[in-house]
């Protein structure tokens, strides 16, 4: 599931699906979250039976494909999706990134996972040479680090991200960060998301990650805040780590000198309490 690309150009990250349980007999959902700094192609189409589930222009913020497998999936068989993406010249960094997978029954479903470990899986991009140039503007070095707490017994947990500006010069405008919640977990509905932050995909099943948007004040040279991200899985889980895709990003007016620490992860880590 790993793809090189350039800035510039557009690729096809191939997605791979796989039964290794009884056959199917209901559809299986399929959620493609874009790895940071890319967009759905929309000059190519999608695979059939796949469709936006949240479109954003701003390559900043992950875009949300959902598809639906049909029934009939035998055991040890596997589904391939040729998923588009466009890499813009906003992508000025070299490295690894990621999006994220996710398979799933459909709501309703007569059929019932064995486990939930296997149905989530990062989807990695190698961003490669040539990088584009610095375009002109206020030069900053944003950056991103998120926590790893433990989901407690009613499944919730609090994700802290630091946040800061190693840069000589304070952002003139907001600060952007964006941030998809892990295979199975959900905003906490009982707790308050920070200042300036808002669910952007709301959906609360099993088989959708949210998706959270927060417009932060400007940053200072040498600032660093934090934010706390409020989280809550349900019963059915599965356990170890669990991570999503996350960047922060300058607003307008502000150019960002080096991209590769903009990348972090919404992060919980759900111990195995069956026992």
């Amino acid at each position: 599931m790993q793809l090189a690309i350039a800035p510039g150009t557009r690729g096809v990250q191939q997605l791979t699906v796989s039964n290794s349980g009884q056959t199917t007999t209901g559809q299986v959902q399929v959620i493609y979250v874009t790895p940071s700094y890319t967009n759905i192609d929309r000059v190519a189409a999608l695979p059939d039976g796949c469709t936006m589930r949240y479109e954003n222009p701003d390559p900043g913020v992950p875009e949300v494909v959902s598809c639906l497998l049909p029934a009939g999936i035998e055991q040890g068989e596997s589904v391939h999706l040729a998923m588009p993406l466009d890499a813009p010249l906003e992508a000025r960094l070299t490295g690894t990134n990621r999006g994220m997978l996710t398979a799933y029954p459909v709501d309703g479903s007569p059929d019932v996972e064995n486990t939930l470990n296997d149905n989530w899986a990062g989807t990695y991009l190698q961003f490669t040479a040539p990088t584009p140039a610095l375009p002109a503007g206020n030069k900053v070095n944003l950056y991103l680090a998120g926590s790893l707490p433990v989901l407690a017994a009613d499944g919730t947990a609090t994700a802290v991200f630091t946040y800061g500006n190693a840069g000589r010069n304070a952002t003139t405008g907001t600060v952007e960060i964006s941030a998809v919640t892990p295979f199975t977990l959900n905003i906490d509905r009982d707790k308050q998301l920070p200042d300036g932050c808002e669910i952007v995909l709301a959906d609360e099943s099993i088989a959708v990650s949210e998706q959270i948007l927060c417009t932060l004040p400007a940053l200072a040279a040498g600032e660093e805040r934090q934010i706390a991200i409020p989280l809550k899985a349900p019963a059915q889980s599965p356990a170890g780590l669990l991570y999503a895709p996350a960047l922060v990003s300058p607003g307008t007016g502000d150019v960002d000198t080096n991209q590769i620490d903009n990348l972090g992860a919404l992060m919980a880590l759900a111990p195995d309490r069956s026992a």
